[in-house]
């Protein structure tokens, strides 16, 4: 792989190599204070999570219900127009795939 030429390091050489590394790095780092406010967001968001996710899941449930909702409403709608429950659910079908609704 890479040849030894014989070259040694001191201990200060490497103390020095390792420290400008480091040096580098933390000039990569974002500031403390930015640090500790995203850091405060993280918490805030674990925090309201399952808030969160009551809330997507009442939407669901709600979204869910006025589906079925609309169902039913379309189901008396031509029910109401003289067609015979039998054929309701074909009716509605119908019209809704010719858009006449």
């Amino acid at each position: 792989m890479g040849s030894n030429d014989g070259k040694t390091f001191t201990r200060e050489d490497v103390d020095n190599v390792v420290e400008s590394r480091l040096a580098k790095e933390r000039k990569k780092a974002p500031p403390k204070e930015e640090l500790d406010a995203f850091r405060t967001r993280q918490a805030e968001q674990k925090k309201n999570q399952p808030e969160d996710q009551q809330m997507a899941e009442l939407q669901r449930q709600h979204d869910e219900a006025l589906v079925k909702l609309q169902a039913y409403q379309d189901r008396e709608a031509v029910m109401l127009k003289g067609v015979l429950p039998e054929f309701a659910e074909f009716a509605v079908y119908s019209s809704t795939k010719t858009g006449n609704r």
